[in-house]
Protein backbone atom coordinates (compact mmCIF):
# COMPACT_ATOMS: atom_id res chain seq x y z
CA UNK A 1 0.00 0.00 0.00
CA UNK A 2 1.42 3.87 -0.95
CA UNK A 3 1.65 5.84 1.84
CA UNK A 4 0.79 9.55 1.85
CA UNK A 5 4.27 10.76 1.69
CA UNK A 6 5.36 7.93 -1.01
CA UNK A 7 3.14 9.88 -3.52
CA UNK A 8 4.82 10.20 -7.25
CA UNK A 9 3.46 13.17 -10.25
CA UNK A 10 0.68 11.34 -11.86
CA UNK A 11 0.51 11.04 -15.82
CA UNK A 12 -2.34 10.52 -17.90
CA UNK A 13 -2.93 7.86 -20.68
CA UNK A 14 -5.70 7.79 -23.46
CA UNK A 15 -6.76 4.31 -25.36
CA UNK A 16 -8.54 4.97 -28.95
CA UNK A 17 -11.40 6.89 -28.06
CA UNK A 18 -12.21 5.98 -24.24
CA UNK A 19 -12.17 9.11 -22.47
CA UNK A 20 -11.40 7.23 -19.24
CA UNK A 21 -7.73 8.20 -18.22
CA UNK A 22 -5.51 5.85 -16.26
CA UNK A 23 -3.04 7.30 -13.48
CA UNK A 24 0.25 5.78 -13.46
CA UNK A 25 3.26 6.30 -11.98
CA UNK A 26 6.16 3.57 -11.49
CA UNK A 27 4.18 0.18 -9.68
CA UNK A 28 4.05 -3.38 -9.81
CA UNK A 29 2.49 -5.27 -12.51
CA UNK A 30 -0.20 -6.00 -10.00
CA UNK A 31 -1.26 -2.32 -10.10
CA UNK A 32 -1.07 -2.17 -13.75
CA UNK A 33 -3.43 -5.58 -13.90
CA UNK A 34 -5.72 -3.84 -11.40
CA UNK A 35 -5.96 -0.47 -13.56
CA UNK A 36 -6.44 -2.32 -17.05
CA UNK A 37 -9.18 -4.02 -15.57
CA UNK A 38 -11.01 -1.14 -13.94
CA UNK A 39 -10.65 0.96 -17.38
CA UNK A 40 -12.22 -2.04 -19.11
CA UNK A 41 -15.42 -2.39 -16.28
CA UNK A 42 -15.31 1.68 -16.41
CA UNK A 43 -18.62 3.77 -17.47
CA UNK A 44 -17.88 5.81 -20.66
CA UNK A 45 -16.87 9.79 -19.25
CA UNK A 46 -15.98 8.57 -15.48
CA UNK A 47 -12.88 7.74 -13.94
CA UNK A 48 -13.23 4.38 -12.44
CA UNK A 49 -10.73 3.65 -8.94
CA UNK A 50 -10.03 1.38 -6.29
CA UNK A 51 -11.00 1.70 -2.35
CA UNK A 52 -6.86 2.29 -2.35
CA UNK A 53 -6.83 5.55 -4.86
CA UNK A 54 -10.09 6.24 -2.98
CA UNK A 55 -9.11 6.30 0.28
CA UNK A 56 -5.51 7.93 -0.61
CA UNK A 57 -7.39 10.99 -2.33
CA UNK A 58 -11.14 11.17 -0.56
CA UNK A 59 -10.04 14.23 1.19
CA UNK A 60 -9.27 15.92 -2.33
CA UNK A 61 -12.20 14.63 -4.60
CA UNK A 62 -15.64 13.40 -4.69
CA UNK A 63 -16.67 9.85 -5.31
CA UNK A 64 -19.76 7.71 -6.07
CA UNK A 65 -19.33 4.24 -4.29
CA UNK A 66 -19.91 1.86 -7.51
CA UNK A 67 -19.71 -1.47 -5.23
CA UNK A 68 -18.25 -4.61 -5.42
CA UNK A 69 -16.68 -5.36 -9.06
CA UNK A 70 -15.55 -8.68 -9.81
CA UNK A 71 -11.88 -8.12 -12.05
CA UNK A 72 -10.59 -10.80 -13.65
CA UNK A 73 -6.90 -12.19 -12.28
CA UNK A 74 -7.21 -9.55 -9.38
CA UNK A 75 -10.81 -11.05 -7.91
CA UNK A 76 -13.93 -9.02 -6.27
CA UNK A 77 -12.65 -5.35 -5.31
CA UNK A 78 -14.68 -2.36 -3.97
CA UNK A 79 -14.94 0.57 -6.65
CA UNK A 80 -15.93 3.72 -6.83
CA UNK A 81 -16.66 6.47 -9.85
CA UNK A 82 -15.01 10.35 -9.40
CA UNK A 83 -17.70 12.34 -8.63
CA UNK A 84 -21.08 12.79 -7.24
CA UNK A 85 -23.10 12.38 -10.50
CA UNK A 86 -26.41 10.84 -10.23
Amino acid sequence: MIERGELQPLTMRFRDTSSRPIFRTRRSSRDVNVAARLEKSGVVGRVHVSEETMQLTGDVFAYQPRGTTHLRGVGAMSTYLLGDHD
